[in-house]
C-alpha cells in the first residue's frame, strides 16, 4: 500500500479523507467482504516511546473486527481502531495515529487520513 507513504504524499496529490469517514467506509467494506489497508504509527503507553526511532506500520488486507472478551482499555474504546489482518491475527491501533487507508471497492487508491481539520 505505501511502502515510503511519506514520498508518495510529497509526489503527487492524494486524496485526503476525514478520519471518521475511512473509519465508516472500512466498516461498510468489511461487512460487504472487501478489505482495506492502512498505514499508522505505533505507539504503546507501556512501552518507552522514541519519537525519532517511529515508523509508518503498513497493514494490508486488513477487516474490522469486534472487541474481544479480554480486551479492556484505560481510556475510551472509541479511540481504538479494531481490526484483524491478512493472517486473521487480531490487531488495535489508536485512531488518530491512522495516516493512510485505501480501500478494495475503489482499487487500493491511497487516501491521506485527515483527523483534525475537517476539509477534505
Amino acid at each position: 500500500m505505501c511502502p515510503d507513504a511519506m514520498s508518495l504524499h510529497l509526489h503527487y496529490k492524494m486524496d485526503t479523507m476525514r478520519g471518521i469517514d475511512a473509519i465508516r467506509k472500512a466498516e461498510a467494506v468489511s461487512k460487504a467482504g472487501g478489505d482495506f489497508s492502512l498505514c499508522f504509527y505505533p505507539y504503546s503507553r507501556k512501552a518507552n516511546p522514541q519519537p525519532e526511532k517511529t515508523q509508518l506500520v503498513t497493514r494490508e488486507h486488513c477487516t474490522m473486527r469486534r472487541p474481544l472478551p479480554h480486551e479492556k482499555w484505560e481510556v475510551d474504546g472509541k479511540n481504538y481502531f479494531l481490526f484483524s489482518d491478512a493472517d486473521g491475527q487480531p490487531r488495535v491501533c489508536h485512531r488518530t495515529l491512522i495516516r493512510y487507508m485505501s480501500f478494495s471497492c475503489d482499487g487500493y487508491k491511497t487516501h491521506k487520513i485527515n483527523w483534525y481539520n475537517h476539509e477534505g
